[in-house]
Order: structure tokens, then sequence, then C-alpha cells
């Protein structure tokens, strides 16, 4: 995972903590197969399980990870075609924020 730890206090915290678990799997920096635990993210963002679940339901909503209920968390393998759709919903995701910002 990244290094990126500093999350904004005016903007929620869940959405942050998706978009950043987001980019990570996209640019397969957390690859596929790989468990994710809601114990670890919130340390790793040093906030409580709640946003980071609320998080893991979207990525899962999106079809980037799968949740199995008393087993955990895995983040799916993704085909080219979800990847070039992923990278899209990013790039405009940050267009849109861009935006907003500058006025």
């Amino acid at each position: 995972m990244t290094v990126e730890t500093q999350l904004n206090p005016t903007q929620p915290v869940n959405q942050q903590i998706y978009r950043i678990l987001r980019r990570d799997i996209v640019h397969c920096l957390i690859p596929p197969g790989t468990p994710l635990s809601e114990k670890e993210v919130s340390t790793r963002f040093n906030v409580s399980r709640q946003p980071v679940r609320e998080a893991f339901i979207k990525l899962a909503e999106n079809g980037l990870i799968q949740i199995r209920p008393q087993r955990g968390s895995y983040v799916n393998k993704i085909s080219l075609s979800q990847y070039r759709m992923a990278a899209l919903f990013g790039r405009l995701s940050n267009a849109r924020w861009s935006a907003v910002r500058r006025r």
C-alpha cells in the first residue's frame, strides 16, 4: 500500500479512503488477490473501522474488491476493460474536484 495517510478534515473520511484505495488498486499498488484488513486500513489512516467498512462496501459495489463474510475482503482480479473504466472514472473524479476547488 502507498504511504499516503493524510486525510483532509474538510472532506468525508470514507470517501477519501475509498478514493485512495481505488487508486492503489487500479494502479496495482495493491495487487489482485491481496487480502484487505479493516483493522490495517483503519490503522493506516488513524480512523475507526466504520469509514473503512463504508469504503470497502463502495469498492465492492464497483467490483474492485470482494467481501466474504467471516473470511475477509480481497482485491478482485480486474480485466483490461475494467481497468480502463476505473482509470477513466478516476480522471473524471479528479477533474471534477479540481473544478470545484477553483471556484
